[in-house]
């Protein structure tokens, strides 16, 4: 296949795909004119289906501003619903796809004593959530969208109007799982995270000593080794808001044995410097003041281009 029909077949798949998934957006004329303006271009193919994404994401961005999302998101108020059993079978279905592409993510939450002590926590939690390296989000999406277990609705990238990411979540065998970034730079950790019910992007900042205060390996009763968010870091942060759930997840954290005191003296709880909606974010700034076109132009991971998060393969 040669450049003119390979972006062709790009730009008409593409325009497939987004319609399929947001009702049509791009009307048949506008996929002929691209195919029109891209295919005969004489720019090098990758600047090409840059701007192809570019032109895509535009469609995107546009539909969210003017349409409320209404998926099958589960009302707030009643997200505590699953079982202990059930998020660690998900758990083990992430990490079969995750470990077979030497890729992780960090377990965090509530949850975590319970699976070092290989314990039943005998309590409904709301959902699975993860924490992974900024500069794993791009595969993290593409792996995702792999299984099928991708929805772009669910995706901070599609959402939040300032171009940052704040995570995404998925929903596998009904459970919702987060997959939300850090970074850890000159001793400082940012954790931005997502919320798909309410459009909250919140970003959290912590000195740390260094970044195993923040998340690690720890061995399990049964075994197993596990990515975790640090236990010192979740006791800190189950202390500060001391619901009876965070009592008992306490006293469970207190019981693996694996707490390390020298940590646990020298990190604080995190200092809260955003707690926004999506839609009220600004529009023209984002990492690094690029502007959201910026972004997308250098949104390019191996063989395929990350439209927003709209998965685009050649």
């Amino acid at each position: 296949m040669d450049k003119k029909e390979q972006i062709t077949t790009n730009i008409m798949q593409l325009a497939e795909t987004l319609n399929a998934r947001y009702g049509n957006i791009i009307p048949k004329e506008k996929v002929g004119e691209a195919i029109e303006r891209f295919s005969g271009s004489e720019e090098d193919y990758d600047i090409i289906m840059s701007k192809v994404s570019q032109l895509a994401m535009n469609y995107v961005v546009n539909y969210q501003k003017n349409q409320v999302l209404t998926n099958d998101l589960p009302k707030e108020e009643g997200r505590d619903s699953q079982t202990f059993a059930g998020i660690r079978n998900v758990y083990q279905k992430v990490q079969q796809l995750l470990a077979s592409n030497e890729t992780k993510v960090f377990l965090s939450g509530g949850v975590v004593p319970y699976f070092l002590l290989n314990q039943d926590s005998n309590r409904l939690h709301d959902d699975m959530d993860t924490v992974a390296r900024m500069e794993d989000m791009p595969k993290l999406r593409f792996l995702f969208q792999q299984a099928g277990w991708y929805d772009p609705s669910w995706d901070s990238l599609n959402i939040a109007q300032d171009g940052q990411d704040y995570g995404f979540e998925v929903k596998i065998d009904g459970v919702p799982v987060g997959i939300y970034p850090f970074t850890y730079e000159d001793g400082l950790l940012t954790q931005y995270t997502y919320d798909p019910y309410n459009t909250a992007c919140k970003i959290k900042e912590m000195p740390l000593h260094e970044l195993s205060d923040y998340v690690t390996t720890y061995p399990s009763k049964d075994g197993k080794v596990y990515d975790m968010m640090s236990l010192e870091y979740i006791k800190k942060s189950k202390e500060k808001v001391n619901r009876q759930k965070d009592i008992q997840d306490v006293v469970k954290i207190e019981e693996t044995g694996l707490l390390r005191k020298e940590v646990e003296d020298r990190i604080f709880p995190p200092r809260e410097i955003q707690n926004k909606k999506a839609q009220s974010l600004n529009t023209e700034k984002t990492m690094g003041n690029a502007t959201i076109p910026a972004l997308l132009s250098a949104m390019v991971v191996g063989s395929f281009i990350l439209l927003g998060t709209v998965l685009f393969f050649f």
